[in-house]
C-alpha cells in the first residue's frame, strides 16, 4: 500500500476524494456505526461482493424504521453482521483505516429516491475509495478470510 501510494499517481489522488453520502465508521473491537458524510472528503474502503441468498436477520440492514439506531453514536454490534462484511471491516481495520463502504449498509433500502441516487454513485464511490476489497465468496454470510 505505501509504495503504491508512493509510486502511482492514480493512486494518491484517493487519498482526499469526496466520500459517499453514508459511510460505517469503525467505531472499536466490536461496535460499528453509520456515519452521514455530510459531503466531506477523506479515505475509505470499499466493498465489492456477491449478496447471495438471503442472509437471516436482516435486521441490520438501513430502512427507514432503523435509521435514527444505525446512526447513533453508540452504534451497533458488528457480530451481528454477515460474515463477508465482518471481514472487510476487520481488513479496513488492521490496515489503520476508520471508514468503509458497503452498499447494503450505506444505502437506506426501503427508500426509493435515496436508493436511485446512491445506485447512480456507485461507480464514484468504488473509483473514489482508497481501497476496494472484492470478496469472491457466494454470498455475504460466507466470509472469506478464515479463522482468526
Amino acid at each position: 500500500m505505501k509504495d503504491c501510494q508512493s509510486s502511482h499517481a492514480f493512486c494518491q489522488s484517493n487519498t482526499n476524494a469526496q466520500l459517499p453520502t453514508r459511510l460505517i465508521e469503525i467505531v472499536n473491537a466490536t461496535t460499528v456505526r453509520l456515519v452521514d458524510t455530510a459531503g466531506q472528503s477523506g479515505i475509505y474502503v470499499a466493498l465489492s461482493y456477491c449478496w447471495g441468498a438471503a442472509a437471516p436477520g436482516v435486521n441490520y440492514i438501513p430502512v427507514e424504521a432503523n435509521l435514527g439506531a444505525r446512526l447513533a453514536l453508540k452504534g451497533f454490534p458488528r457480530d451481528e453482521l454477515p460474515a463477508t462484511i465482518i471481514d472487510a471491516i476487520t481488513i479496513t481495520e488492521r490496515l489503520g483505516m476508520q471508514y468503509i463502504w458497503v452498499d447494503a449498509l450505506c444505502i437506506i433500502q426501503d427508500e426509493k429516491k435515496d436508493k436511485e441516487f446512491e445506485l447512480g454513485k456507485m461507480s464514484q464511490y468504488y473509483r473514489n475509495s482508497y481501497l476496494t476489497i472484492a470478496a469472491s465468496t457466494p454470498g455475504a454470510v460466507t466470509g472469506f478470510i478464515g479463522k482468526q
